[in-house]
């Protein structure tokens, strides 16, 4: 386990709503949506782009050996988990539990509040420095991504930062959702675990489990498919010519022309390139979520 060291947050920031896709519940672990396995991840990350100026110790005290890498427009390492328990306290995360216990996350949920290590699944990124800015590479506060382990992917969201010279934690609950020991005093694994980051992507409610494993997913399937983006061409893996960007002028009856930028909501009925698509999750369409790229979104009539 890692030797966290202290640190002060000056203040928490609230989470911008960037893409959405709203579901009530905020409790219990996500449920699997449809989207890349764990090994067609690990081999968009199987390179390093060197993104950091400088390598990242996993302890307190210990060699600097990791470094952030890049492709695209994501970022990606490979590092241990240490357990992260900051937050609103629980049975399961307190000062009792944690000796490295801190009540409050870099960043706010979307009601305003910290949030709870032992329900939300989120990771930590390195607060800003000369090695590397987090901010400077476009990582927003609350963007979704992966982290894997022992062949298993539980999507998450940038929530609280770390030290600036250690890297490698993640939420109580992304810890046990990936079936690592979640006590932050004595659990966490020495790996390897690998952290995706997909920038530009921010689920709403952020919180919320069921909705990071969909917009993660969607995300996931993007950078797969693309070559490193979320938001740039479609995937390689769709149609064999890519689709025009809207469909015909005439779409089937009941149906709407799909078009990035919209607000869907589950149950609705579009068309794209000639084919009627049913939206499974709510969300704001993006460019390379088109429905034929996204079937944690849209399921083909």
């Amino acid at each position: 386990m890692k030797l966290r060291s202290p640190f002060t947050l000056i203040a928490a920031v609230a989470l911008p709503l960037v893409a959405t896709a709203a579901i009530a519940a905020t409790s219990g672990p996500a449920s699997a949506a449809t989207g890349p396995t764990a090994a067609q991840l690990l081999a968009k990350t199987a390179s390093c782009t060197v993104a950091s100026n400088g390598k990242y110790a996993t302890d307190d005290g210990g060699a600097s050996t990791v470094n952030i890498c890049k492709n695209g427009n994501v970022y990606h390492w490979t590092a241990d988990l240490d357990v992260d328990c900051d937050g609103i306290g629980t049975t399961n995360c307190n000062g009792s539990t944690d000796p490295w216990y801190q009540a409050q996350t870099s960043f706010e949920t979307s009601k305003g509040q910290y949030f709870t290590a032992d329900t939300t699944h989120y990771f930590v990124i390195p607060l800003p420095s000369s090695r590397f800015n987090y901010q400077g590479a476009g990582i927003k506060p609350g963007n979704v991504g992966a982290v894997i382990y022992n062949n298993k992917i539980v999507y998450a969201v940038f929530a609280d930062e770390g030290p600036d010279n250690i890297i490698g934690e993640a939420s109580y609950a992304t810890a046990r959702d990936l079936g690592i020991n979640p006590n932050p005093e004595n659990g966490g694994t020495d790996g390897p675990v690998t952290f995706i980051v997909f920038t530009g992507t921010v689920p709403n409610p952020v919180e919320n489990n069921t909705t990071i494993d969909s917009v993660g997913a969607a995300a996931a399937s993007a950078f797969v498919g693309n070559g490193g983006g979320t938001t740039t061409t479609p995937p390689t893996t769709g149609p064999t010519t890519r689709p025009p960007t809207t469909s015909p002028t005439t779409p089937p009856a009941g149906a709407t022309t799909w078009a990035a930028g919209h607000a869907y909501k589950a149950g609705d009925v579009v068309t794209y390139n000639g084919v009627q698509y049913r939206c499974l999750q709510s969300h704001t369409s993006i460019t390379s979520w088109e429905p034929p790229n996204t079937p944690a979104l849209w399921q083909r009539l």
